[in-house]
């Protein structure tokens, strides 16, 4: 019963979100509908999305979340603070460096790889709003290093409250801001990093209230550390093999008119049985089986993995 209200929540709260969603699209289709303001409002938004899901939601929490939760068992909640600490400091001097360096190179980097067929205009008004979304890939990063501190203690609500708290704020800035200054391409790039500042501020509050206490630390590369980087190069691999097909797709689609629009429209109805079924599974079973598999429970593992295989494959049909 605990499993199936996690899932619950989890899938509830990524269903709110999925739904402001496709509002929030309905809604950009409505201001920008498909032309030069949305085909760079799209690229822009796909870059800090791209390490978002690499090392954010991807390689880094599939090998944090297991040695956060051994930690957690075998050493205690100090320990697994110590750790996560330093492991924190460290992601976010990386995603300050990167931001800099994107800022700094996102000409060429729009240009060359990110959407090939833009050119003046276009190309300009893009690596402007690129710019500006960078940001959000600092504190997203971060919010995902966070919420998998709370997972890993069996707290789902926050941080699956954390995405949807990223449409409210697109949506206040569609339908406050926009009527009264116009340019709604600026407003969105604007709005993601004002989400970026909200949903961190949201999971540090989650973790404090829960006596999760992270305070900056020296980084230091001992064997935790190296292990953490060993157990996230399948993830990077695999995560970033991904994302590179879609930034393929994008930056062909970019050659023609309205292209990477059509492909973000078409995208966002993928990506509901994606959210509501596989990343809810895949966030609840995680901590679970590593909690399991760090008690000796192998059995009680295996169940709750058999469980959530078959569970996810009844949704899914």
């Amino acid at each position: 019963m605990g499993m199936m209200r996690s899932l619950a929540t989890v899938g509830g709260f990524t269903l709110m979100s999925r739904v402001l969603g496709f509002v929030r699209d309905m809604v950009i289709s409505r201001y920008l509908g498909v032309g030069i303001q949305m085909d760079s409002w799209v690229v822009a938004f796909r870059f800090p999305n791209l390490f978002r899901r690499i090392f954010g939601e991807g390689a880094f929490n599939a090998a944090f979340v297991p040695l956060y939760s051994r930690k957690l068992e075998e050493e205690g909640a100090d320990s697994a603070d110590t750790f996560a600490a330093r492991t924190v400091t460290l992601m976010a001097v990386i995603l300050i460096v990167i931001a800099v360096l994107a800022f700094i190179f996102m000409e060429p980097l729009t240009r060359h790889v990110a959407a090939r067929g833009f050119t003046g205009e276009k190309l300009a008004l893009t690596v402007y709003l690129s710019r500006i979304t960078t940001v959000y890939l600092i504190f997203v990063c971060l919010m995902a290093a966070f919420s998998g501190m709370l997972n890993s203690r069996r707290v789902f609500g926050p941080p699956a409250f954390a995405y949807v708290i990223l449409n409210i704020v697109f949506l206040t800035g569609l339908f406050v801001v926009v009527p009264k200054i116009g340019h709604p391409e600026v407003v969105l790039s604007w709005s993601v990093v004002i989400a970026g500042v909200l949903q961190l501020g949201w999971v540090l509050l989650a973790c404090r209230k829960r006596g999760i206490r992270i305070r900056p630390a020296v980084p230091k590369l001992d064997g935790d550390t190296k292990k953490l980087g060993i157990l996230m190069l399948p993830g990077l691999a695999s995560a970033g093999i991904q994302q590179i097909n879609l930034l393929v797709g994008q930056s062909v689609a970019s050659y023609q008119d309205s292209g990477p629009s059509y492909l973000y429209f078409s995208d966002r109805v993928n990506q509901l049985p994606l959210g509501l079924i596989g990343v809810a599974f895949g966030i609840v079973l995680l901590p679970e089986i590593t909690r399991n598999l760090r008690a000796g429970k192998e059995k009680l593992a295996e169940t709750s993995l058999a469980h959530g295989i078959e569970m996810s494959l009844l949704l899914s049909l």
